[in-house]
């Protein structure tokens, strides 16, 4: 995987995949204190979304290393493997967004518009091929 410094993120594409791992800011933080204490507020897993071919989904860290997912259309989206309290927030704008708390599995069908997952780190999958 190689660092992407636009989004935060390592990244990796292959074929009808974009694999986005981190947020990196995120990731260093949490290597160099989990040595001393584990920190049980961080989120792991996976969030896959799948769209049809041709859709430029954007995924960064923001300012408070949040994950941003945006323009997104009709997807299916996946989240696998959370071991954590996962808030996330779907809409266009985040202060009236609908706000899920998701723990182990989740399956949306439909979505459209933008993503918060607060403090995620883990891995972001886009499939383009529906």
């Amino acid at each position: 995987m190689e660092p992407d410094e636009d989004s935060g993120y390592s990244f990796l594409e292959y074929d009808n995949l974009q694999i986005y791992q981190g947020p990196c800011q995120l990731m260093h933080a949490i290597s160099a204190t989990e040595a001393s204490s584990s920190d049980s507020a961080m989120k792991h897993g996976e969030i896959i979304i799948r769209v049809s071919k041709g859709q430029n989904i954007a995924v960064r860290a923001d300012e408070n290393t949040d994950t941003i997912i945006s323009n997104v259309s009709k997807a299916e989206v996946i989240i696998r493997n959370v071991d954590t309290n996962l808030l996330l927030n779907i809409g266009d704008n985040f202060n009236s967004a609908v706000e899920l708390s998701v723990v182990g599995q989740a399956y949306f069908k439909d979505i459209s518009g933008s993503f918060k997952a607060k403090q995620f780190r883990g891995i972001v999958v886009i499939r383009s091929d529906l």
